[in-house]
């Protein structure tokens, strides 16, 4: 029976289409049954600087990975395969605004089992080296002043490298991304609060060899002419 059953006591907002929405609270609860209050730990990243290769970026368990001006971009690749369904979500923790227009762009990959970030094309130059490389990516792109988030997912197919593009109307200075393949299908998701995700376009089968093949899991930023960019993020990996 529900009745007295233990319970646990949530609230949402319903975001109902709107722009964006600023509400505070202040929960109490009464009740006459017992109560047992439990605290949740904060999230960990699932990279630290033992378990990756980076360039311009530094990483921990606690405190996730910062992404800053130390190379043309900054990247992570871990440096363990992941085998199976693989959902790769990262949470910006914090992202600093340069001038006045659009910003170095964050994008998270995954990478042949072989990958090593010498492999992995991230210079000057080398976006669409990158795009080829990969077995597929979901990246971002903000603009100073635009409350909006443009974001874009790129694919491999059998008959090369394909993408599809997505957006929502808040500016991912402190949202998230994410990346996920069950089976042979990629697809990719973003959004403002974690609560609610949006789809970048939809599912895509990706070529049978990478049906379940072990892959790597990797972190970069876009540089889109910016003159600089510090980017912290909070990756979290969850398998099945």
């Amino acid at each position: 029976s529900y009745r007295t059953a233990p319970l646990k006591l949530g609230y949402r907002i319903k975001r109902e289409w709107k722009s964006a929405y600023d509400i505070t609270t202040h929960p109490t609860i009464t009740s006459n049954g017992a109560v047992t209050a439990s605290t949740t730990s904060d999230p960990q990243s699932y990279f630290d600087d033992d378990n990756i290769e980076r360039i311009g970026t530094s990483c921990s368990s606690s405190e996730g990975c910062n992404l800053a001006l130390d190379a043309y971009n900054s990247a992570v690749l871990s440096t363990e395969t992941f085998s199976g369904d693989v959902s790769f979500i990262v949470k910006v923790e914090n992202r600093k605004v340069f001038g006045t227009g659009y910003q170095s762009g964050l994008a998270l990959f995954f990478a042949p089992a072989d990958a090593t970030l010498n492999l992995v094309p991230t210079g000057r130059n080398e976006d669409g080296a990158f795009n080829d490389y990969v077995i597929a990516a979901v990246s971002d792109k903000i603009h100073a002043s635009i409350d909006h988030t443009w974001t874009t997912m790129k694919y491999q197919t059998d008959s090369g490298t394909l993408s599809q593009s997505g957006g929502d109307g808040y500016k991912n200075t402190q949202g998230y991304l994410m990346l996920e393949r069950a089976g042979n299908v990629v697809s990719a998701s973003m959004s403002a609060n974690s609560h609610g995700w949006k789809a970048i376009g939809v599912p895509k089968v990706l070529p049978s060899k990478y049906a379940g093949a072990p892959i790597k899991l990797g972190i970069r930023t876009f540089r889109n002419w910016a003159s600089s960019y510090e980017i912290s993020v909070m990756p979290t990996v969850e398998q099945s």
